[in-house]
């Protein structure tokens, strides 16, 4: 059986690096699957030209980290197109990855390989939506990574929407100092390094010079655990219908 890979792509080639660690990592898990990866948008093959190549059952998880329009609306069109060009095509798409708390102590782990400090406030760094309810899994995450980290204060920070004056970052840092943060350091709830991690690296410059950043999710074995699960909640999963999610 198929796993097909459906990350979001990126014109910063760490995205692509970083998505295909992940791939070579599940692959790992999953011997007996056949592990493709494919892109959305910016990269390829990407996931339309996969699918075209592929026949009988695929199972199709988002490396996404929210039920945004990527997942609930662009990912099921293309599914669709490609069963009406192939009927024999048998195509499951899941859940995303973000809300599964396995990501919190993925996230964990970055933030001590950054050499975490008693006293360090941390900016959970998001990509940020208009959807009020993709933002809710980011700020879902920075709950679990903060009761995982006892002693430390966390605060949500969207990186596509810091403010017209960075007024919401400088706002999660004077919540942090306030709450005793002597140091702040940035964990990215993100895939991989990017435009948008870099952005955030160019406002924390200006508004709190003392500061580390943690790496991203990545390949770390947490992320590709919940993958695999996904992939086997999906070879069970009724045809063409998708994976509710799952709190792992």
């Amino acid at each position: 059986m198929t796993l097909l890979l459906a990350a979001h792509g990126s014109r910063d080639p760490r995205f692509a690096h970083t998505a295909g660690r992940i791939a070579d990592r599940v692959a790992d898990r999953l011997p007996d699957a056949d592990v493709r990866l494919a892109y959305l948008d910016l990269n390829t093959p990407t996931v339309a030209d996969a699918l075209g190549t592929l026949t009988g059952a695929v199972t199709v998880v988002p490396l996404l980290l929210s039920d945004a329009f990527h997942a609930r609306v662009d990912l099921p069109g293309i599914i669709s197109a490609a069963r009406q060009r192939n009927p024999g095509l048998d195509v499951t798409q899941t859940a995303p990855l973000g809300a599964d708390p396995r990501l919190a102590f993925a996230a964990a782990d970055r933030l001590r390989q950054a050499e975490l400090r008693p006293g360090d406030g941390i900016l959970c760094a998001a990509v940020g939506s208009t959807d009020l309810a993709t933002n809710a899994v980011a700020y879902q995450h920075a709950r679990q990574l903060g009761g995982l980290l006892d002693g430390h204060h966390v605060r949500t920070v969207f990186c596509t929407d810091v403010g017209r004056r960075d007024e919401q970052l400088q706002a999660a840092v004077d919540e942090l100092r306030d709450a005793g943060a002597r140091r702040f350091i940035a964990s990215p709830f993100m895939i991989a390094s990017g435009l948008l991690s870099d952005r955030l690296e160019r406002y924390l410059d200006v508004h709190t010079p003392d500061y580390a950043v943690a790496g991203p999710l990545g390949a770390h074995a947490r992320l590709t655990e919940v993958i695999a699960d996904r992939y086997r909640q999906g070879t069970i999963a009724s045809p063409h219908r998708a994976v509710s999610e799952s709190a792992g």
